[in-house]
C-alpha cells in the first residue's frame, strides 16, 4: 500500500520504503491463469470438484480465474464458485464483480497462498459487457487477472481503453515491486490490443500455444490466455519454466502455468502518493430509491484508493432492509472497515465509516454535540491512527444551530492538536457548510482545506441543480503537515443518480526539501 513517510525526525529510522528484494534473495512463484468457464465442461455439467482437482495439480502460489459465478446465479445451482474452489484448493479468494448476472454475480478471482495485504478492483470499459481487473498486494508482489472483451470492431475501442487503464495502474505499482498479470485477454499475439499490452508488460507464457478450444480435440490455432510481467521488473524475473496443462473436459479453455525466479536489487525510492477521498452516500440509496452498495463502490474503487471516509452508512435498519452496510463494503472491497454509529436508526444504526487498505492502529469514536440541543440529531467523529497518519470522517447535522456546529468544531481543534504532534491528522465529511461560512472559517483555524471549495459536492438528485450549486463536503489536513504535501490530483466525480452527493477525491505526495515553493493546500 502506497503510504506516507512519518514526519519527524526521530522516527526516519523506521524503513518505510524498503526494496522488495534485496540483491542476495530470490523467491520462486508458480503462477498460473485459468478460464474456468463457469466450471461447466464438455459434458455439459458444472462440476467444481472437477476445476478444483486442475489447479490443485499444479500447487501454484497464484491464480487468476476468470468467468467465475457466484452467490445465488440461476444456471450454477447458487453456489459460491470462488469461495468453493478455494476451499478445495485451500487456498485464499479475492473476486471482483464484473456484472451482475441470474441473481448473482460474475466476474475474475485470484487464489493465493498468502492473504493479501491490500485489494484493488478496477472497472474496465466492456460496452454490453462492463470487465474488471482485481489486483492483489501480496508482501513480494502484486498480482491480478482480467478478462478483457472478445476482439471484434465494435468492442476494439474498449479494449483498447482497458489496455490504457491497465497501462496506468501497473506503472505506478511496479514503483515499488513486480507486478504479474494473469488472464484471458480475448487478444491473439498479433491484435493491437496484445501489442499494446507489450508496451509496458513483459509475456511469460509462451505465444504459440492453444489455449482456447471449444471442447474439440483440436483447438483453435491461436493463443489468447497470457500471464506476465511488468516490464520494470522484467530483467529481474527469470522463467524457470512453463506449461500448458491440455485438459479438454474442465473448461473451453487450457489452463498454463509458469514458474519464475525473482531475484532483484533494491527498487528505486520514489515519492509516494496517498490517495483519500469522502462520500456521503444518502444511506446507499439511489435516485431511484434503491439501496445498491455496489454502484457506490463502482465510484470509488476505481480510483485505487488508501483510505477514503463515507458518510451516512446505515446498519440493520429498516432504510436498508436490514443490511450490514459496513460489513457490505468489507466484503466487496476486501478493505477495513471502521464504523462509528452517531444515533440509533430504524431498528439499527446510522453514523459515519473509515474504509482503509491498511488495518488501523488504533481508532476512536467520538460523539459530537446534537446538531440542535437535545431535539437534533447526534453527531459523531470516526477517527483511524495508521501507520503514518490519522484520518477522520464526520458528519454535521444540516440543520445544527451555529452555536453546537461550533461547539463541534472546538472537540475537532483540540483533538487534531494532540494527535497532530506526531504525524498529521486528515479529516474529511459532509460538513454541510459553504466555504465562506462562519463553521468553515473556525475549521480553516487548524486545518488546511485539500479539495477545491469551488467545486460543487451536492446535487441533490438535480441533474443540473440551480440552487445548490455549492461545496459542503470537504478533505483536509492539519495546519501542522499542511505544508509538507503536495496535492497532485483533486477532483470531484459529477454524478447526480447514484447518490445527493458527488464523490471527492484528493491525491498527495510527500514534499522533499527542495519542493518549498511548490503548491500549498488552501488555508
Amino acid at each position: 500500500m502506497n503510504t506516507l513517510k512519518k514526519i519527524t525526525v526521530t522516527t526516519m529510522s523506521a524503513v518505510l520504503f524498503s526494496a522488495v528484494f534485496s540483491s542476495a534473495q530470490a523467491r520462486e512463484l508458480k503462477l498460473m491463469s485459468y478460464n474456468v468457464h463457469h466450471c461447466a465442461g464438455a459434458d455439459g455439467k458444472i462440476d467444481i470438484a472437477r476445476t478444483a482437482k486442475v489447479i490443485v495439480s499444479e500447487v501454484p502460489d497464484y491464480v487468476g480465474l476468470q468467468e467465475l459465478d457466484r452467490r445465488v446465479a440461476k444456471r450454477s445451482g447458487g453456489i459460491d464458485q470462488p469461495a468453493e474452489i478455494g476451499r478445495l484448493a485451500g487456498l485464499h479468494v479475492t473476486f471482483a464483480k464484473a456484472i451482475p448476472y441470474q441473481g448473482g454475480d460474475y466476474g475474475n478471482a485470484v487464489l493465493s497462498r498468502e492473504k493479501p495485504l491490500s485489494v484493488e478492483r478496477i472497472p474496465l470499459p466492456g460496452g454490453s459487457e462492463p470487465r474488471v481487473l482485481v489486483l492483489c498486494e501480496f508482501a513480494d508482489c502484486w498480482f491480478g487477472t482480467t478478462h478483457l472483451g472478445r476482439n471484434n470492431p465494435q468492442t476494439e475501442p474498449d479494449r483498447m481503453k482497458s489496455v490504457e487503464i491497465i497501462r496506468g495502474i501497473v506503472t505506478e505499482k511496479a514503483k515499488s515491486k513486480p507486478v504479474f498479470l494473469s488472464g484471458d485477454w480475448n487478444a491473439r499475439p498479433k491484435s493491437d490490443v496484445l501489442k499494446a499490452m507489450r508496451g509496458f508488460m513483459t509475456i511469460l507464457s509462451r505465444e504459440d500455444w492453444q489455449t482456447g478450444h471449444d471442447f474439440v480435440k483440436r483447438p483453435r490455432e491461436h493463443c489468447i490466455d497470457y500471464l506476465a510481467v511488468d516490464t520494470a521488473h522484467a530483467a529481474a524475473v527469470r522463467t524457470k519454466e512453463t506449461h500448458i496443462i491440455h485438459n479438454y473436459v474442465a473448461s473451453d479453455h487450457n489452463p498454463i502455468a509458469a514458474t519464475v525466479s525473482v531475484v532483484a536489487s533494491p527498487c528505486a525510492m520514489t515519492a509516494p502518493l496517498l490517495r483519500l477521498a469522502t462520500y456521503n452516500i444518502h444511506h446507499g440509496e439511489g435516485k431511484d430509491g434503491r439501496y445498491d452498495i455496489r454502484r457506490m463502490l463502482d465510484y470509488v474503487e476505481s480510483a485505487r484508493l488508501d483510505v477514503f471516509g463515507l458518510n451516512e452508512v446505515n446498519c440493520k435498519s429498516r432504510r436498508v432492509h436490514g443490511a450490514d452496510t459496513p460489513a457490505e463494503i468489507a466484503q466487496l472491497t476486501g478493505m477495513n472497515v471502521e464504523y462509528a454509529a452517531a444515533r440509533t436508526y430504524g431498528g439499527g444504526s446510522y453514523g459515519n465509516a473509515v474504509v482503509s487498505k491498511e488495518k488501523p492502529l488504533s481508532t476512536e469514536r467520538i460523539d459530537l454535540p446534537r446538531g440542535n440541543g437535545e431535539k437534533g440529531l447526534k453527531c459523531s467523529l470516526m477517527l483511524c491512527e495508521f501507520t503514518n497518519f490519522w484520518f477522520g470522517s464526520t458528519h454535521f447535522e444540516v440543520r445544527s444551530a451555529l452555536t453546537n456546529q461550533l461547539k463541534s468544531v472546538e472537540i475537532l481543534r483540540k483533538i487534531v492538536a494532540e494527535k497532530s504532534k506526531t504525524k498529521p491528522v486528515f479529516l474529511s465529511g459532509d460538513w454541510n457548510n459553504e466555504p465562506d461560512s462562519v463553521t468553515l472559517a473556525k475549521i480553516r483555524e487548524f486545518m488546511a482545506v485539500l479539495n477545491d471549495p469551488k467545486v460543487r459536492t451536492y446535487t441533490g438528485f438535480r441533474v443540473r441543480p440551480k440552487d445548490d450549486e455549492y461545496c459542503i463536503d470537504y478533505i483536509a489536513v492539519d495546519n501542522a503537515h499542511a505544508g509538507t504535501f503536495k496535492v497532485t490530483e483533486r477532483r470531484v466525480k459529477s454524478e447526480s443518480f447514484v447518490s445527493d452527493h458527488n464523490p471527492v477525491f484528493v491525491t498527495l505526495e510527500k514534499k522533499q526539501a527542495k519542493d518549498g515553493d511548490e503548491q500549498k493546500a488552501d488555508k
